[in-house]
């Protein structure tokens, strides 16, 4: 039996569904519409590289010192 295989725009249409039903479990009520998603992301965003960036400097120093 030959293997069809999904053409891409399907499979690129398919996880971006999917990924757009896990930030609205993510996101707050009354951001889950359009109105707001891109601010709430890009903050989300900028929050964690933040976080992450001070707890890399603060790991980094303790293992060199």
């Amino acid at each position: 039996m030959k293997k069809v295989k999904p053409s891409p725009q399907n499979v690129f249409r398919e996880a971006w569904q999917k990924m757009s039903a896990d930030m609205d479990q993510v996101m707050p009520k009354a951001l889950q519409g359009r109105t707001g998603r891109l601010k709430f992301s890009l903050g989300l965003a900028l929050l964690e590289l933040v976080v992450l960036g001070a707890l890399g400097k603060f790991v980094y120093d303790w293992l060199v010192n």
